[in-house]
């Protein structure tokens, strides 16, 4: 996939703030146990789209799992154990749902970031994380209230080919200051999933960057420049991988590369 930055729609102009509050503290699904949402208003951010960012509190209730092996959806590979992941549904003022991501949704379809669940799991008793969502309200509807959900899933193992194939290879991408990459891209599919969320992170971080350009930073221009350029290297080497990497790995690549292109063309807006 060619990089490019032609331009692909509108952005919602308002300036009116959406404030959210929790229709109830408590999560639906497989984590309620063990996480609580913090009651308090939550008020939407403009982060090239519409940014839910809710509280969530760690309870003293012990996890039914082993922590160690489980990972956010969309996760696969050698070594996992389970998927957890959570979900929100936006209610509008008369109760209705408008707009909802499930909590086994993976990539720009999932959390706006697969850390954030990451770091949720990771938290101790009475603790607090943040996790985020991404969306885009038409002017028309009124969000007003949410909820979270979330699930739990244990994996089969023995369903991973012990013997997945490999290239001779080294692919590695090289990389600057705090920008994490897999050095090798070349070893099946659990190397695809490693190195896609490698680049999720990556796009997260550039997103950060183009924010700050916007605000007339010019180091962070500069530096926005520098990661376009490493985003193309990147994107010439996961085209030549486009036959090693499952539909599944293919698409999920596609969607994050979207969502870095249109906060370059929001940018230009």
């Amino acid at each position: 996939m060619a990089i490019s930055l032609a331009s692909c729609g509108g952005k919602k102009d308002s300036d009116e703030k959406i404030v959210l509050i929790p229709e109830t503290t408590h999560i639906k699904g497989d984590l309620g146990d063990y996480f609580n949402v913090v009651d308090k208003e939550y008020t939407v951010t403009d982060d090239w789209g519409d940014l839910v960012t809710i509280e969530v509190e760690r309870t003293d209730m012990d996890y039914s799992f082993d922590l160690k092996g489980v990972e956010p959806y969309g996760t696969s590979g050698k070594g996992i154990t389970g998927h957890a992941g959570f979900g929100i549904e936006i209610i509008d003022e008369d109760g209705n749902v408008i707009e909802k991501t499930a909590a086994t949704a993976s990539g720009l379809s999932g959390m706006y970031s697969s850390d954030d669940m990451k770091e949720a799991l990771k938290l101790k008793a009475g603790e607090t994380g943040t996790v985020r969502w991404s969306f885009h309200f038409d002017s028309d509807k009124k969000p007003a209230k949410f909820r979270l959900t979330s699930s739990y899933e244990e994996v089969d193992s023995s369903n991973w080919d012990s013997d997945s194939s490999s290239s001779d290879d080294d692919d590695s991408l090289s990389s600057d200051d705090d920008d994490s990459y897999s050095n090798s891209s070349s070893s099946g599919s659990q190397d695809w999933d490693e190195l896609l969320n490698s680049y999720e992170e990556y796009v997260d971080k550039y997103i950060a960057y183009l924010k700050k350009a916007s605000k007339g930073d010019m180091t962070a221009l500069s530096e926005s420049a520098t990661l376009m350029q490493k985003a193309q290297e990147f994107s010439d080497k996961m085209e030549n991988a486009e036959g090693s990497m499952s539909a599944s790995q293919w698409a999920r690549y596609n969607k994050i590369t979207m969502k870095m292109l249109e906060a370059a063309q929001n940018m230009h807006q």
